[in-house]
């Protein structure tokens, strides 16, 4: 029969067209299996290489800001307490030829600016001048403080032998200063204490020059 030469034809052309079908599967697959090998091989040398920024480092954690230091008083056994200053009261006792003031001084590097002062030239009588504080018992102050001294403005060669006293009993012994010399005074107190702060003029020759002696920022901690 003359129709059997065709289907010999169309069969070796199907067979052709699976061959190369199965072919270029076999291809994509081969792409495939490529591409993911060349994925994961990358991955391990992404890791281990630093970038070009450097290793990453943890966030350091915030520092603590300190704030400057109070003017009231900050230790443990002074919580809820106030302060006072000698400045504010009135003496409840003077004596001696001297003038006392209140205001600003300067006593070396310190820069007094709540400060109680004694000025004098040789009394007559050669006494000693002295303010007398009478504390009121009911604020509770316990604690005395000041810088004692003569202050920079002063003449190089004049001289005072200043003193404190609470009770009677000498905090600061009369000594002589000279300009721009001071000595700190810390001392515990009775809240019904009297603190006297005394000036003496002992420059040598003074004549009628007078001197000053500050009791610097002298303060008191009182209850609240």
């Amino acid at each position: 029969m003359t129709d059997q030469p065709p289907v010999r034809s169309r069969g070796r052309m199907v067979t052709g067209l699976v061959v190369a079908v199965v072919a270029l599967g076999v291809t994509v697959v081969a792409l495939v299996v490529l591409v993911v090998s060349g994925r994961s091989g990358a991955e391990p040398s992404a890791q281990a290489s630093p970038s070009a920024e450097g290793p990453s480092m943890p966030l350091a954690a915030p520092m603590a800001v300190s704030e400057a230091p109070s003017a009231t008083p900050s230790s443990s056994s002074d919580v809820g307490r106030a302060l006072r200053y000698l400045d504010e009261l009135e003496p409840a006792r003077t004596h001696g030829c001297a003038s006392a003031w209140e205001g600003s001084f300067v006593i070396g590097d310190h820069r007094l600016d709540r400060s109680v002062s004694l000025s004098a030239a040789p009394c007559a009588d050669g006494g000693v001048n002295y303010l007398e504080y009478a504390l009121d018992a009911t604020q509770g102050c316990t604690h005395f403080s000041a810088v004692v001294g003569v202050p920079n403005s002063q003449y190089e060669k004049l001289r005072a032998s200043l003193e404190v006293d609470v009770d009677g009993e000498t905090v600061l012994s009369g000594q002589a200063f000279a300009r721009g010399v001071s000595r700190q005074v810390e001392v515990t107190i009775q809240p019904d204490a009297t603190i006297r702060l005394s000036l003496q003029n002992t420059t040598p020759d003074a004549g009628l020059s007078p001197v000053t002696g500050v009791f610097g920022n002298a303060m008191l901690t009182c209850a609240a």
